[in-house]
């Protein structure tokens, strides 16, 4: 039965919702409520504001209403809906509910709660300014219109995200994106309701290579424009540092170099900061240091530790997120190093973990608490899903897999690493998003299919969903996605050993016919014109490889009829694809191996 019977509504449009025009924009995307009561839809009579809190009432004018002016004397013969929105403790004060159970579930929850009658009464609360913006997102879910009058389908409904941490990190190697793209992510991440963006770029110089050198004036003005846009979407931005390839941890100078480029930062704004140790060796470089410290683990939280101490007296509100150099495994509890940085390291710093392997294709529960129990607290999860940065022409567009159901129990959060294609990886995280607000209601198929929709739109849907299997490889998808294509080429094989390659040879014209269909189709009824561009250089091999693969087809069926020129011909083109980029994507590289083994079967060299 609904926990909180009597509860609200509302939510504010951030200071950054400027107006009922814009709603649709920031409408709430990944997933269902944790729990709905819904209802046949009910007529909601004229609503009259009793508390609303002043910047939240263009917003919720746009949902339910204006309330409109009248005489008491008429006002009596009408029938209307009291409104409730606000803060929980000024809920509890004016109406008399008791929404003690929903400080328990954390500054984002909220409840909206209908009771019909006359006058019926409608009240939306939550622990914060963000619950309120998510309780009037979801109100806006379930009111309605019929014949011109607005109606409510729900009767109570407690909302409130699976996991406190959910974020993106520009983490990967590779082009880093541009400030645009990185603007346009935020923006992406308020709607989707991710809540921390990780600025750690391996390529940017200032972040690792020479992460001594301060800040141009350049960067720090891009920082002020992505903290400024940050704020506007409640986003947390963390800035990360990379100085483990060349730091000394026992020098003044590294360490006062370390201390005075995060101070800087923090004078903009930040107040999350990530300390990044990966990918670096796991032994003591420098003499000093190993007679100072013996080992890497022992350095690091003597590194830390005084650094956490020197920024909570800058600023108490400092939080610090730490990636250890040894970051995956299946037995954490063998590493002597883990189990120093677990023990050292102050608790209120969040320590990352990637699973059992670098790309781990599951993560449960059972891992996260053999790792926990190591790290001597929740891991976070940096999670190499969807990044591409080790083979970047391969684009991962399918749904996030294989995240366990209940993994909040055991671990704080979520940070998905990001390809080096900022609006493609959209599509992966829009998933994302919906497993860590509701992780026992995410269906990956199901989010998948919305996310597919809500980046390329709807006209394109059908056509980017046939591409993005064809296109798509990664260790996160799952065996039997894009066989079709290679089962007709088996099938012609067969058959034409066989003697009888006729209708091999049709069935196989027609896939290639229609996959080439299916892409002018996509550049055609696409939205979104980044999206586009980005898939653009697969698309274009793929369309080469299929038409050459047609073009190849009437080899099976007659060869000793095929003249030189075209056998000359095919060769060339077959060279052209050749001399480019590899590529791994699955119809790709199953057209291109055709390509090859007709070449040898047919065409002399």
């Amino acid at each position: 039965m609904f926990r909180y019977r009597a509860l609200i509504l509302l939510i504010p449009l951030l200071a950054s919702l400027p107006s009922a025009a814009e709603a649709e924009r920031y409408r709430f995307i990944p997933a269902e409520p944790q729990q709905v009561e819904r209802i046949a839809p009910v007529t909601l009579a004229e609503p009259t504001y009793k508390v609303v809190p002043p910047a939240l009432q263009a917003r919720l004018i746009s949902i339910l209403g204006q309330q409109e002016p009248s005489s008491e004397k008429k006002r009596k013969d009408i029938k209307t809906t009291a409104v409730f929105v606000g803060l929980s403790d000024t809920i509890e004060r004016v109406t008399g509910l008791d929404l003690s159970g929903l400080s328990r579930l954390g500054q984002e929850a909220c409840t909206i709660s209908f009771i019909a009658g006359n006058p019926s009464q409608l009240v939306v609360a939550a622990n914060s300014d963000y619950g309120l913006s998510v309780g009037l997102q979801r109100l806006d879910e379930y009111v309605g219109n019929s014949n011109g009058n607005r109606t409510i389908s729900i009767s109570g409904l407690l909302d409130y995200p699976s996991f406190p941490i959910r974020g993106v990190i520009e983490g990967f190697y590779g082009r880093p994106w541009s400030e645009e793209e990185r603007i346009e992510m935020l923006r992406f991440m308020g709607r989707a309701r991710l809540n921390y963006y990780f600025w750690a770029p391996k390529a940017i110089p200032s972040h690792r290579d020479e992460w001594r050198r301060p800040h141009s004036n350049e960067e720090l003005a891009s920082f002020r424009m992505l903290l400024a846009e940050a704020k506007s979407q409640k986003i947390h931005l963390v800035y990360g540092i990379a100085p483990g390839k060349s730091i000394c941890y026992s020098s003044r100078e590294d360490y006062n170099a370390l201390l005075a480029k995060v101070k800087s930062v923090i004078h903009l704004g930040f107040l999350d900061i990530a300390l990044l140790m990966d990918d670096i060796s796991r032994e003591l470089k420098n003499k000093k240091d190993k007679s100072s410290f013996g080992t890497l683990g022992k350095a690091q939280v003597a590194l830390i530790q005084r650094l956490h101490a020197d920024l909570k007296k800058l600023h108490p509100g400092v939080k610090i997120f730490f990636c250890p150099t040894k970051y995956f495994g299946a037995e954490p509890e063998k590493s002597d190093y883990l189990l120093t940085i677990g023990n050292g390291l102050p608790a209120d710093i969040e320590i990352f973990w990637t699973g059992t392997r670098v790309y781990s294709p599951s993560i449960a529960q059972a891992d996260a608490i053999r790792a926990g129990n190591v790290l001597r607290r929740k891991p976070l999860y940096w999670d190499n899903f969807p990044v591409n940065d080790y083979i970047s022409s391969r684009l991962h567009l399918g749904p996030l897999f294989n995240r366990q159901n209940g993994l909040e129990r055991c671990s704080t959060g979520l940070v998905m690493n990001g390809m080096n294609q900022a609006e493609a990886s959209k599509i992966a995280l829009y998933t994302a998003a919906s497993y860590l607000w509701n992780s026992k209601a995410y269906i990956a198929g199901t989010a998948w299919q919305r996310s597919l929709k809500e980046i390329g739109g709807t006209e394109a849907l059908p056509f980017l969903e046939e591409i993005a299997i064809g296109l798509s490889g990664s260790a996160h998808w799952p065996e039997g996605y894009s066989h079709d294509l290679a089962a007709r080429f088996d099938r012609l094989r067969n058959d034409y050993n066989a003697g009888n390659a006729e209708q091999a040879v049709f069935e196989a014209d027609v896939w290639l016919t229609r996959l080439l269909r299916t892409s002018a189709r996509l550049r055609q009824s696409i939205d979104n014109r980044q999206l586009m561009a980005e898939l653009s250089p697969l698309l274009e091999r793929l369309d080469d490889t299929a038409e050459l693969c047609r073009q190849m087809l009437p080899l099976y069926l007659s060869p000793k009829k095929i003249d030189r020129e075209y056998q000359a011909r095919i060769k060339e083109a077959s060279n052209n694809i050749s001399n480019r980029q590899k590529l791994t994507c699955p119809d790709i590289k199953t057209m291109e191996n055709f390509i090859k083994e007709t070449i040898v079967r047919f065409v002399r060299p």
